[in-house]
Parts: C-alpha cells; structure tokens; sequence
C-alpha cells in the first residue's frame, strides 16, 4: 500500500509484506529518505495526514496501529510517537455486541 503525502507533495510512502515502512522523495528516486521495519508480519496501509506534515499512520497484520513523525529523524529513522494494539479494541466491541443481543 502506498500514498503521497498532501502537505510535501514530492513525498510518497508505501509499506511491504515483510514489515517495512519507506519513504521517498520523487526528485531523489536514488535513495530512500527512509527505510525502517516498523512492524512485525504485513503492514497493509499507510496513511499521510492532511493537517500536520510528515505525520503518519500505519497499520499491521500484528494488530498494530502505529503513528510516526516523518520530520524527525534519528539514525535515518522516522520517529515512532505511539503504537497501538488494536487486538484489544477488537475484543471490546465483539463483547459489546454480543451484550446487546
């Protein structure tokens, strides 16, 4: 899954079946701006926000949620603001449908 980013409209991301999270700028196709293995099985989809520049969401088959800060980075690493396991929000809404029925 891939997107450009709506406030660095050079910028465009995509995430791969092995885990990893790679950003490009589409005037340096030479190298990556980043490469980092940010889950643990697929990540299925990336998500460039449209009021904070750099700000990413990606989403994993780990059941995980993460956010990154793409204007920050650390040893060639995007910056990691919060990571989220959605397995659990998965659980409470199964049982909250299943106490309405």
């Amino acid at each position: 899954m891939g997107t450009w980013d709506p406030l660095a409209p050079n910028n465009f991301y995509f995430t791969t079946e092995d885990g990893l999270l790679i950003g490009y700028d589409a005037r340096k196709t030479d190298h990556a701006l980043f490469s980092i293995k940010a889950h643990g099985k697929v990540a299925t989809t990336v998500s460039a926000s449209y009021g904070v520049q750099g700000l990413l969401a990606t989403a994993s088959h780990d059941g995980t949620v993460k956010i990154w800060d793409t204007m920050t980075i650390n040893h060639g690493e995007p910056l990691l603001l919060i990571e989220k396991n959605m397995k659990a929000v998965k659980l409470i809404i199964a049982y909250l449908i299943y106490r309405e029925n």
